[in-house]
C-alpha cells in the first residue's frame, strides 16, 4: 500500500512540476536595454537594474541588455549583478556581445536569444529621439513607450514648444540658436539684439531634463553657457526664467479601457531648479543591488496648488499625451510662477526615471512598480498585436504576382 501510495505521491509532485516548468518556459522573453550613448548613460543603468528586479518574472523573463557607451550591446546577468562596475571595464568576457534582429538577440550571425518585448529604459540619445524605437519598429520587435514619430517630436524642445502652442497648451516664449558651423561665433552685438529680460534660462535643445541648464543676469554669461552647450549639443534654446518658481511634474497613461488617466501631482520641495546632480546622484545612493533614481528625491505629492492651475495642468497634460501619440507613461513637467498664478508646460520626460512608477503608487497603492511595468509590457505587446495587413503594399499598388490565400 505504501509503494502505490509513495508512487502516487511521486506522479502528482512531478506532475505539478511539469506544469510549473511549462507555465515559466511560457513566459515572455523581455530585453531590459539600459545604458547608451547619451549624456543620462549612468542614469539609465540605475532604471535598468530597478525595472530588472521588478520585473513580474511569473509573467516575463528579463534579459539584461548594456548598450555601453561607444553603442556595443552586451548581454547576460552580470551586466546586473555587477552593475556598478559597467564603466570601468572587464565585463566583456562574461556576457555575450548582442545585435538586435527579427526575432531577438543575436551574436556572431546566430540567434542567442529570442526577445517577445523590448522594455527601453534608455534616457536621453538615442534612446528617446525615436532611433531605438525606429529600430525596434524596422525588425517587427513590440517595445514600450511612446511611438518612433512621438518620441522624436518630444526630445526636441523647440519643436514641442511650437507644436504644443499650436494646440492651445501654455508654453514660455523663447529664442532658438544653432551651432555656428563655421565662421565668427555668436558676437555680444549679435546676443544683444534679441532683446532679452533678464534673468533667462538657457538649455540645449534636445538633451534630458536639467542635463546642461544654466541661468544667465547678462550677455556674457549667455555667450559662456553657449560655447559649452555647443559641445553637447546642436541648438539651444534661450527662456525666461521663471520668478516665484515651483515645479509640477505629472505622469500620464492609457489604461486598457482606453481612458487617459493622471497620476498623483508631484512637486520638488525646492523653489529653485534641480540640476542633474542633484536630482539624480543624492537620490540614488542609498542601495547597491536597488538604485532609486529620483524616488529618494524630496518631494511634495499632491501640493496645495489654486484649483485653476490644477485643471489648466490636467488638461495640457492629457493633451501634450495625445498629440504625442498616447502611449506609455511619460512624465510631464510643469513650470509655474507662484505669484501670478501662471503655468507653463516645460517638457515631456518620454522615458523618466523609475518610470515615474512612484507618482503612480503615490495615486493608487495598488499601482505599485510591479503593476507598471506590467501595464507598459502588456500595452507594447497589444500594440503590435493590432497589426492586422499581412501585406503593407496595397492592391491597387501591386505589380507582381502574389499566392492568394
Amino acid at each position: 500500500m505504501w509503494t502505490g501510495f509513495l508512487k502516487f505521491n511521486i506522479h502528482v509532485i512531478i506532475l505539478a512540476s511539469f506544469k510549473e516548468d511549462t507555465k515559466m518556459s511560457k513566459r515572455k522573453q523581455v530585453a531590459v536595454i539600459f545604458g547608451g550613448v547619451s549624456p543620462e548613460h549612468d542614469v539609465s543603468i540605475l532604471s535598468g537594474v530597478q525595472a530588472f528586479y521588478a520585473i513580474d518574472q511569473s509573467k516575463y523573463e528579463p534579459h539584461a541588455v548594456y548598450i555601453d557607451v561607444h553603442g556595443d550591446w552586451w548581454c547576460g546577468e552580470h551586466l546586473i549583478v555587477e552593475h556598478d562596475k559597467l564603466l570601468v571595464g572587464g565585463f566583456h568576457s562574461k556576457v555575450k556581445k548582442v545585435t538586435l534582429d527579427v526575432k531577438g538577440l543575436y551574436t556572431k550571425g546566430r540567434l542567442y536569444q529570442s526577445i517577445d518585448v523590448c522594455l527601453i529604459a534608455l534616457h536621453g540619445g538615442g534612446g528617446e529621439n525615436g532611433s531605438i524605437q525606429g529600430l525596434c519598429e524596422l525588425y517587427q520587435m513590440p517595445y514600450t513607450g511612446l511611438r518612433r514619430s512621438g518620441a522624436s517630436i518630444a526630445m526636441d524642445k523647440w519643436v514641442t514648444k511650437h507644436l504644443f502652442q499650436a494646440h492651445g497648451i501654455h508654453v514660455l516664449p523663447g529664442h532658438y540658436l544653432e551651432r555656428p558651423s563655421v565662421g565668427q561665433f555668436y558676437t555680444l552685438e549679435y546676443l544683444k539684439r534679441l532683446q532679452l529680460t533678464f534673468p533667462v534660462c538657457v538649455k540645449p535643445c534636445s538633451l534630458g531634463s536639467s542635463v546642461g541648464v544654466g541661468f544667465a543676469n547678462d550677455y556674457e554669461t549667455i555667450q559662456a553657457l553657449l560655447m559649452d552647450l555647443f559641445e553637447h549639443d546642436n541648438a539651444v534654446v534661450i527662456e525666461p526664467a521663471v520668478q516665484s518658481l515651483k515645479e509640477f511634474n505629472v505622469s500620464v497613461m492609457r489604461s486598457s479601457e482606453n481612458e487617459i488617466k493622471i497620476s498623483a501631482i508631484e512637486s520638488p520641495k525646492v523653489d529653485c531648479w534641480l540640476d542633474f546632480n542633484e536630482k539624480y546622484c543624492q537620490g540614488g545612493q542609498s542601495k547597491k543591488n536597488a538604485p532609486e533614481g529620483l524616488i529618494n528625491l524630496s518631494r511634495e505629492i499632491n501640493p496645495d496648488m489654486p484649483e485653476k492651475m490644477k485643471s489648466q495642468l490636467m488638461r495640457d497634460a492629457k493633451l501634450a499625451y495625445q498629440i504625442l501619440g498616447g502611449y506609455g507613461v511619460p512624465r510631464i513637467d510643469f513650470l509655474a510662477n507662484m505669484t501670478t498664478n501662471e503655468l507653463w508646460l516645460n517638457e515631456v520626460n518620454t522615458t523618466p526615471g523609475s518610470f515615474s512608477y512612484y507618482l503612480w503608487s503615490a495615486k493608487n497603492q495598488k499601482m505599485g512598480y510591479v503593476w507598471l511595468l506590467n501595464h507598459l509590457l502588456k500595452e507594447a505587446l497589444t500594440i503590435r498585436g493590432q497589426r492586422l495587413v499581412v501585406d503593407p503594399v496595397p492592391k491597387t499598388a501591386r505589380i507582381f504576382i502574389r499566392n492568394e490565400q
